[in-house]
């Protein structure tokens, strides 16, 4: 695990809440200031980190970076929540334009800033989206992630489908990549969707392939016990 391990003595749990939210109300930010300003939210959480003496702080936790970044129009409140559900995009960019759009170079200025000097400062985490929460805002047909489960399940696939997931897979990966290159000490991978059919873990294995190329912890992150899932 890195300098996660390092920080984390006498074997004790590595203790790094996610407070997104929490730093941004206690510095008294809003959203449009902390996802334009690359120093201004490493200041924000700096603070937090210092505040609750945490052992690593996560540079991003948007569910909804990853279809912002490829042109779905996402309208947010002042912390950042998404206020109104997106309209659905008919065509996706390339993979690369997606990585290369505002909100992913955002958040690696973040990571690169955060990557500590010192022993005194926590290292960056970094989330991404993934599953049938991903593949649902990517979709323009709003049945796409019920299709994927069934055809998950043994049901036919049909090639759209298979494309969107194949495209999904691929846009994680590339985000992990970028993440990873760029410094982050972990990634924590979102399923947000209450209730989700869990269509994706197979699709999404290289990620935590990727984590062992690294080493780096993966950890999955959803409302669903990981015991339903199918993890092992």
């Amino acid at each position: 695990m890195g300098s996660l391990r390092d920080r984390a003595k006498g074997g004790r749990p590595v203790f790094a809440p996610i407070v997104f939210g929490l730093a941004m109300r206690l510095e008294q930010v809003d959203w449009q200031e902390l996802s334009q300003s690359p120093s201004e939210a490493v200041f924000v959480l700096r603070s937090v980190e210092r505040l609750f003496k945490l052992d690593a702080v996560c540079a991003n936790f948007d569910p909804w970076l990853e279809a912002e970044a490829a042109g779905v129009p996402v309208e947010r409140d002042e912390l950042g929540q998404v206020s109104e559900q997106p309209r659905r995009v008919e065509s996706l960019p390339s993979v690369q334009d997606v990585v290369q759009a505002g909100p992913v170079q955002n958040t690696l200025e973040i990571i690169r800033r955060l990557v500590p000097t010192d022993n005194a400062s926590a290292p960056p985490l970094a989330s991404i989206t993934v599953g049938a929460s991903l593949v649902d805002r990517l979709s323009a047909d709003a049945d796409s992630a019920s299709r994927l489960s069934a055809g998950h399940s043994g049901g036919a696939l049909p090639k759209a489908d298979a494309d969107l997931l194949e495209y999904a897979s691929e846009l994680a990966i590339n985000l992990a990549r970028a993440y990873l290159d760029a410094g982050a000490a972990g990634l924590m991978l979102l399923q947000d969707l209450e209730n989700p059919d869990l269509i994706d873990i197979d699709a999404f294995e290289g990620l935590f392939n990727l984590g062992a190329y690294y080493d780096v912890p993966v950890v999955f992150v959803s409302h669903t016990r990981v015991g339903e899932t199918g993890l092992q």
